[in-house]
């Protein structure tokens, strides 16, 4: 039997190898695709599946480089745990781990060290003083901001937290969402002043431009990672 090889095997090989204006064209894009693919293709335990990631990844390291395939995977062992505490929390805390994920997806994109510039952190994407009053209120331990770059913990408390915004929006995903971007506070406010509108509405047409796009983005992820 011939077996293909890698640039058979791979488009994307095929793609990276390419030069437009004396520089390779969609390197990039290409790393970006394969950082989401690799978990897939390392579920499978079958022996063309793994001859498969063989071949794909063989000819990526040849085109990019052993550096770039090393980053790549690291970025999908990242990606499988941080996936894992968010499937393990989620049930803890009574929650789809699919909408956990998903606030994952839109808050960090998976990034256990990312910082907004208002000063929330980690994978979920905490702010201090919440994950504080989280941690004081369940009895968990905590001390201090840098805490929640500990990946394990920030999902915890996050979850914890996104399932307190679902009992108190009485699990209505347009308002607990976006109080978990925006504050319940602000929620809170926005219903009061604008009663007559349903949620969708009162968030598509009121809530402030950042969470307008955010809790859509949201239940979008839920809906693909539910699939």
């Amino acid at each position: 039997m011939t077996l293909p090889t890698p640039s058979q095997r791979c488009p994307l090989v095929r793609c990276a190898g390419r030069r437009k204006g004396g520089k390779r064209s969609g390197l990039q894009s290409a790393i970006r695709n394969l950082q989401c693919a690799i978990p897939k293709w390392f579920s499978g335990r079958s022996r063309r599946a793994q001859r498969n990631r063989f071949f794909v990844l063989a000819g990526v390291a040849l085109v990019l480089g052993v550096a770039v395939v090393a980053s790549i995977l690291d970025t999908s062992r990242r990606e499988r745990r941080w996936r894992a505490l968010a499937h393990y929390y989620a049930a803890q805390a009574g929650l789809e781990p699919a909408l956990v994920i998903a606030v994952i997806r839109a808050e960090s994109a998976g990034h256990p060290g990312a910082v907004s510039r208002a000063g929330a952190r980690g994978l979920m994407q905490l702010m201090p003083r919440t994950a504080e009053e989280v941690a004081r209120k369940h009895g968990i331990r905590y001390r201090g901001p840098d805490d929640l770059f500990d990946p394990a913990l920030n999902v915890r408390l996050g979850t914890l937290y996104l399932a307190q915004l679902r009992r108190q929006f009485r699990d209505d995903p347009w308002l607990y969402v976006a109080a978990y971007n925006a504050g319940p506070g602000a929620v809170e406010r926005l219903r009061r002043a604008n009663p007559e509108l349903s949620s969708q509405d009162l968030i598509a047409t009121c809530a402030p431009p950042e969470t307008r796009a955010y809790v859509p983005t949201v239940l979008r992820y839920w809906r693909s990672e539910s699939r």
